[in-house]
């Protein structure tokens, strides 16, 4: 056995014997288990609690304190507490009813029950800092920290295109649990809403309600129901075990019923009356449907939060981290290297550099407030090693990329820096927080911020890297804006050589056409387009 596997398999026996005596104090597991205490908290409050003693000082005090003590105290602070957990609301079975349920509610009892749901919602966010996201527990969590580091992350890789030098999969999300260390991450804004503003704000309560009426009701979305492989299907389904659902399309085809059928299915007891009373005024105005099924004990909650994402456009993404690993172990050299990220945004790219298998100095700085009173980088670091044993290297100031040059680390690592990758805001497209040192606050109009905030951050970035450094940047055109163009063009006169273009996949949601859309890529083994991001590869040029 070498000495690897033995330090392996001796640390997983070490932790065994931990959570038993963990096991035998529920308070304290019941702590442990929610993530609000590591396990070596954990095993030194049992500890405590077994021998009646006092066992270590407390952080800042010359006193000695019990552990029952200490956790106590951290469980009044919001720096202990990342990352948060799977949302209980989950578990509830006032607001996780079934789909079924939902379907045969008339339309007062639905708008009651939605609005039950988003008050609960909001109570959780506001009292335990939990936001509307499933996420997982905590040992779900270390999963998926540990599938991060041991993913084979060659198998990101497609072969690129006349455009592309190459594609990155997004399929895989091992990382996601990266956004359960930024609970700030659901109130970025996107236009002039955030999911904040859609739970909490009065005015939005109409909106609100007309969204899941149509999403949850009418499953505009496809999040629950399939639909049927020859029409008359609905005669075969176990009604036992399946409901319908009535969908309003555009075009007959060989699926659709008109609304003569529909009325001959509510007659011979094939549907009930709320599958028509759910398509609101469509069975009055439309002339073709399609009857889908779905599973009667469907549960909702996981639609609901779903439907809260993508339903009313404000969807906040983290950088995958699984995709940094990638281009980390890609262009770093073999032994590491110093990474500089300008915009470390929700941690994603942190997270990556601490997986890597490559030995990296991670250097960041943001300006999002929110982060860094939640100590949310620090606690991405303090939790991979506490739970995984993976120790790290890195530092994030809160200042604007601006005024990086201020800082004792660019002083320090000027001319050093072997890879600047990041992805910076697309100007006032999201609001990620009010500061008044987001770049959109900055530089209030496009040219502005093309002349000031991107320059003056890239000129430090390059200053930052050594000869030959190479710069990864995720930037992407919108209906707006050509961000894109403008920002190479920037890049260009500050010195960087562009030298190819990376196309990142993207998920795709739903009534987006690819057909219509300028990042793109063909897949083949799909036969259709998909939507990239792209990362543009630029260098820096020996003098």
């Amino acid at each position: 056995m070498n000495r690897k596997e033995f330090s392996r398999r001796k640390k997983l026996m070490e932790e065994k014997v931990k959570l038993k005596l963990i096991e035998k104090y529920p308070h304290i597991n019941e702590l442990f288990q929610s993530g609000e205490i590591t396990l070596k908290q954990g095993y030194d409050g049992a500890q405590s609690e077994m021998l009646g003693i006092e066992t270590f000082k407390s952080r800042g005090t010359k006193t000695f304190i019990s552990h029952s003590t200490k956790i106590e105290k951290e469980e009044q602070t919001s720096t202990q507490t990342l990352p948060f957990g799977r949302n209980p609301i989950g578990d509830n079975p006032k607001y996780n009813i079934t789909y079924d349920e939902v379907n045969k509610m008339d339309y007062n009892k639905f708008k009651d029950y939605i609005l039950s749901v988003r008050k609960e919602l909001l109570n959780l966010w506001e009292e335990q800092n939990i936001p509307p996201y499933i996420g997982k527990d905590k040992k779900g969590i270390v999963d998926d920290i540990e599938n991060l580091i041991q993913f084979d992350v060659e198998r990101l890789w497609k072969k690129g295109d006349d455009i592309y030098e190459y594609i990155l999969s997004n399929d895989f999300h091992f990382g996601s649990s990266c956004n359960q260390f930024q609970p700030s991450l659901h109130k970025t804004r996107a236009g002039d809403v955030s999911m904040w503003d859609v739970m909490k704000e009065p005015s939005l309560e109409l909106k609100f309600i007309r969204t899941f009426t149509r999403n949850l009701k009418q499953d505009k979305m496809y999040m629950v129901s399939k639909r049927m492989n020859e029409k008359t299907d609905f005669k075969t389904i176990d009604k036992e075990k399946y409901g319908f659902i009535l969908m309003a399309v555009k075009n007959k085809d060989v699926l659709s019923f008109t609304s003569n059928e529909i009325t001959k299915l509510l007659s011979d007891g094939f549907i009930e009356k709320c599958h028509i009373r759910n398509l609101g005024k469509d069975f009055e105005t439309e002339n073709h449907f399609h009857l889908r099924y779905f599973k009667k004990d469907t549960k909702i909650i996981k639609h609901i939060i779903h439907t809260l994402r993508v339903g009313f456009s404000n969807i906040p993404i983290n950088f995958s981290p699984l995709v940094s690993r990638y281009l980390y172990e890609k262009y770093l050299p073999k032994s590491g290297g110093i990474v500089y990220d300008c915009c470390s945004g929700w941690g994603g790219r942190l997270m990556g550099s601490i997986c890597s298998s490559k030995n990296i100095q991670y250097i960041g700085c943001d300006v999002n407030s929110n982060i860094f009173k939640h100590r949310s980088y620090e606690r991405i670091g303090e939790f991979i090693e506490e739970e995984v044993g993976r120790k790290s290297k890195y530092k994030v100031h809160q200042i604007s990329s601006t005024r990086f040059n201020e800082t004792d680390d660019y002083k320090q690592y000027k001319g050093k820096v072997d890879l600047i990758l990041t992805s910076p805001p697309y100007f006032n497209q999201e609001q990620y927080s009010q500061d008044e040192e987001q770049s959109y606050n900055l530089y209030p109009s496009y040219k502005e911020w093309i002349n000031g905030y991107i320059r003056e951050t890239f000129q430090i970035g390059y200053d930052l890297l050594k000869p030959n450094g190479v710069l990864l940047l995720n930037i992407a055109d919108t209906k707006e804006l050509p961000l894109e163009l403008d920002t190479l063009g920037v890049l260009e006169e500050i010195g960087f050589q562009f030298d190819y273009e990376i196309g990142m996949k993207m998920q795709r949601y739903l009534g987006l056409d690819t057909e219509k859309i300028y990042n793109r890529y063909y897949d083949e083994d799909r036969e259709k387009y998909v939507k990239v991001e792209p990362i543009l590869k630029f260098v820096k040029q020996k003098n």
